[in-house]
């Protein structure tokens, strides 16, 4: 870095350092003492404090729990795979080891150990270059102004990116496979009669009984069982 760059830099932190100590200063002649302050449910903060001590202690035994079966899900894998394609599963089951090694060195902490804002200790409120200790929680309390504010981008941009493919994806399913048109059954006095129940074998009909069995004023002959077609009644005489 250039030196004129480098010492503009220095004095714009410089200059943002000495804004945050001044609003520090009078938020604390707002609020002498910040333990008496209380969230939007009335608690204090020693309150908040045994509260989240005991998520935090919930939340140990759940990764240590995890932790132990997912190391004992890929030792069993191991023992499975050929030589030759264990090195993605052998770098996890390091990380798993790490992270698990991490957890149990955790001594239980004391209530005034613990933030008042978050289920974490106090000492994990710091930023951690270590991979393992990022994502088992250090760095920042997502209280904070800062954090918060990032914590709200953040997720604004996984809604908009989650929302986004979720309507292409219904677009693509959509293009792929296009409503099809029901299609009209044309029904014929075939279709009616095949679909009549079967019934015993009659005698031979005469022209008499013939003009006895027609069917009545105004109904339709194909009026049997699945058929839905409308006609006119024709008498036949012999």
């Amino acid at each position: 870095m250039a030196a004129d760059k480098r010492a503009s830099k220095i004095a714009g932190l410089e200059e943002d350092h000495a804004e945050r100590v001044r609003r520090v200063d009078e938020l604390k002649a707002r609020v002498p003492d910040p333990e008496s302050v209380v969230d939007k449910w009335g608690r204090l903060p020693v309150d908040r404090r045994a509260s989240n001590k005991a998520d935090f202690a919930g939340r140990r035994y759940s990764a240590v729990t995890d932790l132990r079966q997912e190391r004992l899900d890929l030792q069993a894998e191991l023992e499975t795979t050929p030589k030759g394609q264990r090195r993605e599963l052998l770098a996890r089951a390091r990380q798993v080891q790490v992270s698990l090694d991490l957890w149990l060195g955790i001594p239980e902490p004391a209530v005034d150990e613990v933030c008042s804002e978050c289920s974490r200790p106090l000492a994990w409120h710091v930023w951690s270059i270590s991979v393992s200790r990022s994502l088992i929680g250090y760095g920042p309390c997502p209280a904070y102004p800062g954090q918060r504010a990032i914590y709200r981008r953040v997720m604004a941009i996984l809604v908009r990116h989650a929302s986004r493919n979720t309507t292409d994806v219904r677009s693509s399913a959509a293009a792929q496979s296009p409503l099809r048109r029901p299609q009209k059954v044309k029904t014929t006095r075939a279709y009616c009669e095949y679909s009549r129940p079967k019934t015993a074998a009659s005698p031979p009909t005469t022209p008499a009984s013939r003009t006895a069995s027609s069917p009545a004023q105004g109904r339709s002959p194909f009026s049997g069982r699945g058929c839905t077609q409308n006609a006119s009644t024709t008498r036949r005489s012999g």
